[in-house]
């Protein structure tokens, strides 16, 4: 038997697709970045053993891992002070559906697979749905933590995985107490400084501290599925999130008359300073607040973000399969720090909440988020906290309201280029024939 032969038997189907007798996957290089044997013993060791240099070491090692290096970095060291390393053999459950959460964990190396029992509510069957798989850098179980909650899904080991876990008693060490015995909470400090908030009795709060919670959402992190059946409102401490609205995608729709001409690019050039000064400008939404962030505002000329931004962060796929998709994600707002989502569903007065305005998600760009449930904010509200949400509080349109806005700003783009092409040929024709 020949060399070749032989190593014919053992090729692989990359081999065969790739023409050659070796397979180059062998040869690739390695761009994962492990954590060293010295960061997982420092990881090992008991919290009040590790010295200083010690914790700055392991910082770095744990910066390696995205969904760590998102944490603002105060965040990220007082976690390196009491994480610890835990090694988990294969096929083992880590945390179990329907079991109060205890820890919330980073994946170091390794994956483990997300599993959700279901029960058919007609036939009474019950099954197990795989959602999902983590990986390398993956976090998962802070929001059950967060709210003292039963786990939604199983995680189970796949193979042997390394693991950085936080309990929940320094998770809230962390996150929601102050910085020594009896001092207040930084989140609740920051509370004070908002106008529509600061007549609030965040006294309050001290009797009952489970009612305002503080977290860090990472880039991309949906926190609110449906706005209007949320119990908390959301301020944001730092960073911004999006306020997304998902429509239906639309193509432009030609409305111009029979015959209708372009005017002549010498007109054109006579208007368009005219034009660029004395439209008013088209709002996906109306609320006053929004205006600053989701239109092309008439003050100063100032051009701010479009009113409609696709969310190009949350829809994977190019520009031309995003256009073959059935729906699009509309962003109607834009929230930086001091500002407060969920205002527009509290009901101070139910005349006042508008059943028709449309839900949205709320969805985080990196931002730490202040989050306040919204029975006991309505039961402890004052009166002057309650005239101040009144005044600055707009409700989001209906979704048949922002579809048409959808509609009117893809026509006017669709016209506008259709109008540039026009122009540029036309001008290009003459130039030829001269």
């Amino acid at each position: 038997m020949t060399f070749t032969e032989i190593a014919e038997q053992f090729q692989s189907e990359e081999m065969k697709n790739s023409g050659l007798s070796f397979n180059p996957k062998d040869f690739k290089a390695n761009r994962e970045i492990n954590i060293s044997n010295e960061v997982k013993t420092i990881l090992s060791m008991p919290n009040d053993q590790r010295t200083t240099e010690q914790l700055q070491t392991a910082l770095y090692g744990l910066q390696t891992m995205k969904s760590f290096a998102e944490y603002p970095l105060h965040m990220q060291e007082k976690l390196t002070r009491v994480a610890w390393f835990e090694n988990i053999p294969p096929k083992k459950i880590i945390i179990r559906q329907g079991h109060y959460a205890e820890a919330f964990y980073f994946v170091i190396s390794g994956s483990a697979v997300v599993t959700i029992m279901e029960t058919n509510p007609n036939t009474g069957e019950t099954t197990m749905r795989t959602a999902t798989v983590l990986r390398k850098g993956s976090s998962f179980g802070e929001l059950a933590l967060l709210h003292h909650s039963v786990r939604t899904a199983t995680v189970s080991s796949q193979g042997p995985v390394q693991l950085l876990a936080i309990g929940r008693e320094d998770f809230f060490d962390i996150f929601m107490r102050g910085q020594r015995p009896g001092e207040e909470p930084d989140h609740i400090t920051f509370l004070r400084q908002i106008d529509s908030l600061k007549h609030f009795p965040f006294e309050k709060l001290r009797e009952h501290p489970e009612k305002c919670l503080f977290h860090f959402y990472k880039r991309g992190q949906v926190i609110v599925k449906d706005s209007n059946n949320s119990d908390w409102l959301y301020i944001v401490k730092s960073g911004t999130c999006q306020v997304l609205k998902q429509l239906k995608a639309v193509r432009p729709l030609d409305h111009r008359p029979r015959g209708f001409k372009l005017p002549h690019i010498d007109e054109l050039c006579g208007l368009s300073s005219i034009a660029r000064h004395s439209g008013k400008p088209t709002y996906l939404t109306e609320t006053p607040r929004n205006r600053k962030n989701t239109m092309l505002s008439s003050e100063k000329d100032e051009v701010i973000q479009p009113a409609v931004e696709l969310n190009k962060e949350n829809c994977n796929g190019t520009r031309a399969r995003e256009r073959k998709e059935k729906a699009v994600f509309v962003q109607l707002e834009l929230l930086h720090p001091k500002d407060v989502f969920g205002l527009n569903t509290v009901p101070f007065d139910e005349d006042l909440v508008d059943a028709k305005q449309a839900s949205v998600h709320l969805v985080s760009r990196g931002a730490e988020c202040i989050m306040m449930h919204k029975e006991f904010f309505i039961k402890h509200a004052n009166d002057n906290v309650r005239r101040a949400v009144r005044l600055i509080t707009r409700p989001y349109p209906p979704t048949e309201t922002l579809q048409e806005h959808l509609q009117d700003f893809t026509n006017w783009n669709h016209f506008k280029k259709e109008t540039v092409q026009t122009v540029i040929m036309g001008g290009s024709a003459g130039n030829k024939s001269s």
